[in-house]
């Protein structure tokens, strides 16, 4: 990791957990929208930022999400893309806890891509691996 603190990355969700866990089909008619998902924005990133910690050297980061503005297929499964950055402590090992979803789906994946200035590294995290750590130097 480079010697600001700084990362940023993305979080890939599908977009059916999501459903599972704030609710995004509005008219409960079955189908999601855009407009369903877009208006669901704050409750999704209040239910990320509950679920997702990342620290350095034990000392919490100050993470933040962007606005969503996206969607990634993986499989023919459409997944909503939320861009995220963090200002961590300038040194020590970095950490990162996820559990959210795995209360509704314990098959539950999530991809995420973090990368600082020189460094990216890309995980697939599902319930065996909520708690990783990150070393930026070994990126993909």
């Amino acid at each position: 990791m480079d010697d600001s603190g700084h990362i940023s990355g993305e979080w890939q969700l599908g977009l059916a957990d999501l459903e599972l866990a704030v609710g995004l089909d509005a008219d409960k008619d079955g189908q999601l929208t855009w407009g369903e998902v877009k208006s669901c924005q704050p409750d999704i990133a209040t239910y990320l930022a509950e679920n997702i910690a990342i620290s350095r050297a034990g000392q919490p980061c100050n993470l933040r999400f962007a606005a969503m503005d996206r969607l990634q297929d993986h499989g023919n499964e459409a997944f909503a893309v939320t861009d995220f950055s963090a200002q961590c402590a300038l040194s020590g090992s970095l950490q990162l806890e996820y559990n959210a979803i795995f209360s509704f789906d314990s098959s539950h994946e999530v991809v995420l891509n973090i990368s600082d200035k020189e460094h990216r590294q890309s995980y697939v995290l599902d319930d065996n691996s909520r708690l990783i750590n990150i070393d930026l130097r070994q990126g993909s």
